[in-house]
């Protein structure tokens, strides 16, 4: 092996260590992206369900319906849900009596 290839090799690891930082950091952006995207669907679902509280879990069932046929993640389908229902309790939790 001459001097050029080994630099090479070297040059070839550099490389491959810069793009796996830059994989990380990419990672942690979309692990970041996913927290606030929560956080605004707990806040949508919350404004949305504020108003007709006696519909709110009719209402999370429709949701999730559709949500289902979206090629969403198990994973991702059973977060959606249960900020759903944490909503619902909440609101369960808060009415006052007539």
């Amino acid at each position: 092996m001459s001097n050029e290839e080994s630099w090479n090799f070297f040059g070839r690891i550099e490389t491959l260590e810069q793009t796996a930082k830059r994989f990380k950091a990419t990672e942690a952006a979309s692990e970041e992206a996913w927290k606030i995207a929560l956080v605004a669907f707990h806040i949508a679902v919350g404004a949305m369900f504020l108003y007709v509280p006696q519909q709110a879990r009719a209402f999370k069932d429709t949701i999730m319906s559709n949500l289902e046929h979206i090629d969403l993640s198990r994973q991702t389908l059973d977060a959606l849900e249960q900020i759903m229902l944490d909503v619902c309790d909440s609101l369960d939790r808060t009415k006052t009596p007539k």
